[in-house]
């Protein structure tokens, strides 16, 4: 499964020089909701605004104009 991260206006984030910031969504893939978020936390802390399944995305796509960056699979 899949999920997406937004960040708050004033979170950034640099991973291997990529910018992960409030004008994207991270990518999550994993084998469960619970194990993308940990993912999610192991990687940014605390330091993000809301996680997001694949059925928000039309809804919500349209705030993040840097689109979605995929952040790592986990099988």
């Amino acid at each position: 499964m899949k999920i997406y991260i937004s960040f708050g206006q004033d979170h950034e984030h640099v991973i291997d020089d990529i910018v992960f910031d409030k004008d994207c969504l991270a990518c999550i893939e994993a084998t469960s909701h619970r194990a993308a978020r940990d993912i999610a936390f192991s990687v940014f802390g605390p330091v993000f605004a809301t996680s997001y399944l694949e059925e928000d995305l039309p809804k919500i796509i349209k705030y993040f104009p840097r689109g979605i960056i995929e952040l790592s699979k986990q099988n």
